[in-house]
């Protein structure tokens, strides 16, 4: 599909909102100055951050089929691959594969860190995280930073790190909801939630179900999610919370059309927990967060599997002086698991590591308009020892509109357990950690509520990259030699007229060597209509020189380039009650993100929401 369809679709959906009354639905917010945690891990603005950081609306999420969905198309740079209706699945026909500027593409997919609520998410043995166990209902922002993190963050942040951070109701009382969805192929959404605030007291349990056939034969998937969250005010200066999550999905696996898998199934159960004590006063702020992430996973080829992730998160940010801000801290955690196939009758033995790190951060205005920043690591592996990470940045403002950015960071990622020990293809116990400097800089312009620019450009070195390397023996696993990339990423905000927004986000990649999930070029276009109690998404997208990854020895081979244009209306009945139809790839489109997987032609799916809000006396 050419773009001018892709602009023939946004014009035919805003032509649908002519006609309508004068209140603004809730929660349809626009801020162009976002206040995020993930670039410091301390409460920052994004023009004060010398590296390139995306901020997500909840809204925006719940308006996504996925989570995946939503950073794919918000975020320039990052990329999701897909293979069906709502799942991503697991084993060798899985998809969502996270990359960042073309990071993220190895085997293992382990190279970008997602966190929930600032703690570390991914399954201990195999060091990736599923797409699967994350709601769309129950987000308040998604966090992306976009190139390395692993000076704050460690070794799986090498590509970056993405924060999905969780809602909580801050008004005094309670709030209830409960809503259902139906659509193409018997897809269903079932959700309940209550959340409220109390004096010093807070607290929400959400419940969600999600099924669908499929749309190609043996391709079921469905998901029963819970998460809870209770936290309390014990002094002015001190909270304490808890909260976590539970994940329990079944997805069918249908293999390639080429070569279908009739039978083959992922049965897993993931969950995660923290415990945070943190505290925020005039001067500073701080927080110590117990964490521990869990998973068992049952596929049909015989593989079992469970593993789990034990840490500990501790830092303390203060203002020295006048202009100054520093924070300090330490992580701790062990992961692991062990595994078996009781097809095969093969023990994989149980397998565990410990990493550990201080790491400190400091941030300088100098003469008002220039920030001068830096961080510091120092990973300790139980397997590699010790490795130095860095990062430094600026920025310059030259007045309120404008900000102008510099960074250079080190990327650092061990091999996980999966690649040191188990045989897929052949584990390699002498493997090495990957590593990758970048530098990069960019921009950014903003005119009030009325408009947002911003440019980045990079160009990333690394080395060790793991890969298979085949031979006489047999496939096994090698550090690679030396890896370049470079790119540029562009995104805008633009209020065009009252209730009308724009946003567009394009980035370009390039590699010597072909890349597999990642395109050359992918562009995005979201124009947000709100008229009364009707509100109109229309999300356009196009993406060329995607690569994908078949046969074996794996080679990467070009797909189709290809163009989706997906519509939502959504209508305030009642002040607590809200619908909403939508339609996803409206010209049936074929196309793919991994070879052999094509994905759905058009689908259709209409909700209804109920919000119940109550004071508290």
């Amino acid at each position: 599909m050419g773009p001018k369809w892709v602009w023939v679709a946004l014009a035919v959906g805003l032509a649908g909102t002519a006609a309508a009354s004068e209140t603004a639905l809730p929660d349809t917010v626009y801020k162009l100055d976002e206040m995020v945690v993930v670039g410091t891990r301390v409460l920052d603005t994004r023009k004060e951050l010398p590296v390139s950081v995306s901020v997500i609306s909840g809204e925006a999420v719940r308006a996504s089929a996925t989570v995946g969905d939503a950073i794919s198309v918000r975020v320039p740079g990052a990329f999701v691959t897909q293979r069906g209706l709502l799942s991503y699945g697991t084993g060798p026909g899985s998809a969502g594969k996270l990359t960042l500027r073309g990071v993220g593409n190895s085997m293992t997919n382990s190279q970008v860190l997602v966190l929930v609520d600032g703690r570390p998410d991914f399954m201990g043995i195999f060091g990736h995280p599923l797409m699967d166990a994350y709601r769309t209902d129950d987000v308040a922002r998604i966090e992306v930073v976009r190139g390395p993190a692993s000076a704050l963050y460690g070794t799986n942040a090498m590509g970056g790190a993405v924060n999905i951070v969780t809602r909580q109701y801050r008004n005094e009382g309670i709030r209830s909801s409960a809503g259902f969805s139906l659509g193409s192929h018997d897809t269903r959404e079932y959700t309940a939630g209550v959340n409220g605030r109390q004096g010093r007291g807070h607290g929400g349990l959400a419940v969600s179900r999600r099924q669908t056939d499929g749309h190609r034969p043996h391709s079921a998937y469905e998901t029963t999610n819970l998460s809870a969250r209770l936290g309390a005010q014990v002094h002015p200066a001190w909270s304490v919370s808890a909260g976590g999550y539970l994940a329990d999905f079944y997805s069918e696996e249908p293999g390639t059309v080429f070569a279908p898998t009739p039978g083959h199934f992922a049965d897993i159960v993931r969950s995660g927990m923290d415990v945070t004590l943190a505290h925020r006063h005039s001067r500073g702020s701080g927080m110590a967060k117990l964490h521990g992430t869990f998973g068992k996973h049952k596929l049909g080829d015989g593989f079992r599997s469970t593993d789990r992730i034990l840490g500990l998160v501790f830092f303390e940010a203060f203002q020295p002086r006048e202009g100054a801000k520093l924070s300090a801290g330490f992580d701790v955690k062990r992961y692991g698991g062990k595994s078996r196939n009781e097809t095969q009758g093969a023990d994989f033995g149980s397998h565990w590591v410990t990493e550990a790190a201080p790491h400190a951060h400091i941030q300088q205005v100098v003469a008002r308009r220039v920030i001068l920043s830096g961080g510091l690591r120092r990973e300790h592996h139980s397997l590699f020892g010790g490795v130095w990470i860095p990062q430094g940045g600026i920025v310059v403002q030259p007045d309120d509109r404008v900000s102008l950015r510099a960074a250079v960071a080190r990327g650092f990622h061990s091999p996980t357990i999966r690649d040191l020990y188990l045989p897929f293809p052949a584990a390699n116990p002498d493997l090495q950690p990957e590593r990758l400097w970048s530098v990069e800089g960019g921009g950014e312009v903003r005119l009030g509520d009325r408009l947002r620019l911003d440019l980045a450009v990079y160009r990333q070195t690394g080395e060790g990259s793991i890969q298979p390397a085949f031979g006489p023996g047999g496939p096994r696993l090698i550090n690679g030699g030396k890896f370049t990339s470079y790119g540029a990423e562009f995104s805008s905000r633009v209020r065009l007229a009252a209730g009308l927004y724009g946003d567009l986000t394009y980035a370009y990649f390039s590699a010597p060597e072909t890349a597999s999930g990642t395109p050359g070029h992918s562009l995005a276009i979201v124009l947000t209509y709100t008229h009364g109690p009707f509100q109109t998404l229309v999300t356009g997208t196009q993406v060329r020189d995607l690569y994908g990854l078949s046969g074996m020895p794996a080679v990467a081979g070009r797909l189709e380039n290809y163009g989706v244009v997906d519509v939502r209306a959504a209508c305030r009945l009642r002040p607590w009650m809200q619908a909403y139809v939508q339609a996803d790839n409206l010209f049936d489109n074929a196309y793919q993100t991994q070879p052999g997987y094509p994905m759905p032609g058009a689908t259709v799916r209409a909700g209804l929401t109920l919000t119940l809000d109550r004071t508290v006396r």
